[in-house]
């Protein structure tokens, strides 16, 4: 792989994920001694594009919405054919100069049929290039669109222009032909890589860290809050309420509805633990704890009353349960600070 000259084109709409994803094998791809161009069409994400890469930032452009059917400018106004013009130069230059021995396009053509203005032409170009590059799709393991047709159009792009997919997941956890009905047609031109992981952003941790937890991810963040708001909810409900349940985010995320979710977690673990320093006294005769349950009752008060949901549950622990709790501590001459 040492020397090789390779162009990674990934264009994110809405999450950060794909780009994420792209970035980190770029990186991996200049590790092992190649020389990246790294060419990225979304808003740009600081501290997200490889450092060894050379990165050409396309104009910008991002969805309108969920249905991923209009495109917005860097200004959020819709795009035009002049726009369309000058990215789909932008990106045959781009293409030109890296003269590469392999293009790789991110998700295309499972996915970003709306970039099909500059990705045709560039696919194009790269036949028409002597020597011609490998040219390799890069693509999650699950597929949102499962219209037939579509998936159809999908396979006819794949063996006019690609030579192989390079599919970032596990097949003994998910095959790519769960979500794509023409993947045994792929043969030996599909590759399951396993996960893209990052490992340079969680140095030193050890091999099994996380092992036994319950892991929520909400991606970039930019439509993850009702996963996570969910998640918390409906945790005290599962088989798994006890073992730890760790919630990931990127920057999308506001960061005050990340820590409104974080404090609903929170009053979970609050309120779990009471019962446990109740039966630790109650079962096992060891009343330690019984100090610690008059000060998460007032803690876990204020932060119910600072969200209008729970404002009246707040209401009733300060007005109900502390006092009574505080009376019955009282009783066995455990004394609380006002």
């Amino acid at each position: 792989m040492s020397g090789k000259r390779i162009l990674l084109y990934v264009q994110h709409l809405l999450g950060i994920g794909h780009l994420k994803r792209a970035a980190t094998l770029a990186a991996a791809l200049g590790d092992a001694g190649c020389e990246v161009t790294f060419v990225t069409g979304g808003y740009p994400v600081p501290g997200v594009v490889p450092p060894n890469a050379h990165v050409v930032q396309l104009p910008a452009a991002g969805a309108a919405d969920l249905d991923f059917r209009s495109l917005l400018d860097a200004h959020g106004a819709p795009v035009d054919e002049s726009w369309r013009t000058r990215r789909r130069e932008q990106l045959l230059e781009a293409f030109g100069a890296a003269r590469p021995h392999a293009l790789i396009i991110e998700l295309f053509p499972f996915g970003r049929r709306q970039m099909r203005f500059e990705l045709l032409p560039l696919l194009d170009a790269a036949h028409a290039a002597s020597p011609r590059p490998l040219i390799v799709s890069s693509v999650r393991d699950v597929l949102g669109q499962r219209d037939p047709a579509k998936q159809d159009e999908m396979l006819a792009l794949f063996e006019r222009y690609f030579d192989h997919a390079l599919v970032h997941g596990d097949p003994r956890f998910l095959d790519f032909g769960q979500t794509f009905r023409h993947g045994a047609k792929l043969g030996e031109r599909l590759h399951h890589t396993g996960f893209i992981v990052d490992r340079s952003a969680s140095p030193g941790l050890p091999g099994d860290a996380g092992a036994g937890e319950v892991l929520v991810s909400a991606g970039g963040g930019a439509v993850g809050a009702r996963l996570l708001e969910t998640a918390i909810r409906a945790r005290p409900l599962t088989n798994l309420s006890s073992r730890r349940w760790r919630l990931l985010s990127g920057v999308n995320l506001d960061a005050a509805k990340f820590a409104e979710r974080l404090d609903m977690t929170a009053m979970q673990r609050q309120l779990k633990a009471i019962g446990i320093f109740s039966r630790l006294e109650l079962r096992d005769a060891r009343p330690s704890h019984l100090v610690d349950i008059e000060p998460v009752l007032a803690h876990l008060g204020d932060v119910a009353r600072a969200y209008p949901d729970f404002e009246r549950f707040g209401d009733w622990l300060a007005g109900t349960i502390r006092p009574a709790a505080r009376s019955a501590l009282s009783a066995r001459g455990i004394e609380c600070a006002e």
